[in-house]
């Protein structure tokens, strides 16, 4: 599966355009999550705060592009689980 890569976005953050981004990862490393780049999406420091402040679910609600994006490679919404999966991780 080909991943949207987050260079192909000029680094940008993907809720506000901003350079100079913070990869989050979608599934924590203290979760087992991997350092690939299906699992690292690019957005600023003040929405790398906001994500882990409403999570992932509310954040990707709350800026649509990002739920595109996140379909884009491979993550899935999970309504019984109530979070965002992925086959890899």
């Amino acid at each position: 599966m080909k991943t949207q890569s987050f260079w192909s976005d000029e680094g940008c953050c993907l809720a506000c355009g901003r350079s100079g981004v913070a990869l989050h990862h979608l599934k924590s490393r203290g979760s087992g999550g991997s350092n690939l780049e299906h699992n690292l999406m690019p957005v600023c420091w003040g929405h790398h705060t906001e994500v882990h402040t409403i999570g992932l679910q509310q954040f990707s609600i709350k800026y649509p592009q990002v739920e595109d994006w996140l379909f884009k490679n491979g993550w899935e919404y999970d309504p019984y689980l109530e979070k965002w999966t992925h086959e890899l991780e």
